[in-house]
């Protein structure tokens, strides 16, 4: 995967840590955010880690959308995956095309509809 740095404005810091991402987690991962005047704008984050792999989560908020904001998380987490051996791996719905431009800038491949499970609590309790 080549991945081209860009160039960080000089309006915000970008912060990578490591931590539970997901508060049950049992390992710690990576998170990389951006911030402008001290608040987390976009994230990047390494979720779902397991057998060298890691699935990734970007939100950006929307009035700093168009930015690169998410282009450079995720070029600084996937630098920091790769440099521990960890493999990316991004997924996303069909209809949610950013994420899917996102994923094609950042250099992933598009691959055929997979299947997924999902689990919601609201559905716990439904009986079909």
């Amino acid at each position: 995967m080549q991945l081209n740095e860009i160039p960080i404005p000089d309006d915000i810091q970008v912060v990578i840590e490591k931590c539970k991402v997901i508060p049950f987690s049992k390992i710690d991962t990576w998170s990389v955010k951006i911030l402008f005047e001290n608040e987390v704008v976009s994230h990047c984050d390494s979720i779902m880690v397991g057998k060298n792999m890691a699935e990734i989560d970007i939100f950006t908020v929307e009035s700093f959308r168009g930015k690169g904001y998410a282009s450079i998380a995720g070029i600084k987490l996937i630098k920091k995956l790769l440099g521990n051996k960890i493999t990316p791996c991004w997924s996303t719905w069909p209809f949610r095309i950013e994420s899917q431009h996102i994923a094609l800038k950042l250099g992933f491949l598009s691959k055929p509809d997979v299947k997924a499970w999902i689990w919601l609590e609201s559905m716990q309790n439904n009986k079909t």
